[in-house]
């Protein structure tokens, strides 16, 4: 009997460093990642398209709501980060993780770092205009729809 509660003890507690472990191996993986940036990007786009609000509201206020997004931005960001650790945590081991950090410790991972969130930027600005393109003739395909 006592050898079971023994190994359940070690077995709960083994649990919880593993937990620790990997959320600290997934905190390096975000610090040499660059990841916050990539976590935090929706955020800066809708800071950066409330200029054009600019018809309706004054430098100052766009400014001033610009603040007020980056202000819950930052508060968001460690539900944000929460979601990201639970997330990896059930695709990827904690070996994944520790060869993930040390891939960006190279390099080749150092400049993806850097580069991966203005990539992405650039992708999503790309596919906004893209869908821009494509949204009259959306509009006449669900308007037909609706008639």
């Amino acid at each position: 009997m006592n050898i079971i509660r023994v190994l359940l003890i070690f077995s709960i507690f083994n649990v919880f460093i593993y937990a620790d472990e990997y959320k600290d191996a997934f905190l390096k993986l975000v610090d040499v990642s660059n990841m916050k940036s990539t976590l935090l990007m929706q955020s800066r786009q809708l800071a950066d398209s409330i200029d054009q609000l600019s018809y309706i509201a004054s430098k100052d206020q766009i400014e001033s709501i610009k603040n007020i997004i980056n202000n819950i931005s930052n508060k968001m960001y460690d539900d944000v980060l929460e979601i990201a650790l639970n997330t990896y945590k059930s695709h990827f081991s904690l070996d994944d993780i520790r060869n993930f950090v040390s891939f960006y410790q190279s390099d080749s991972g150092a400049k993806l770092a850097q580069i991966a969130p203005n990539i992405m930027l650039d992708i999503s600005n790309k596919t906004d205009d893209l869908m821009k393109k494509y949204i009259p003739e959306i509009k006449e395909e669900i308007s037909k729809i609706l008639k």
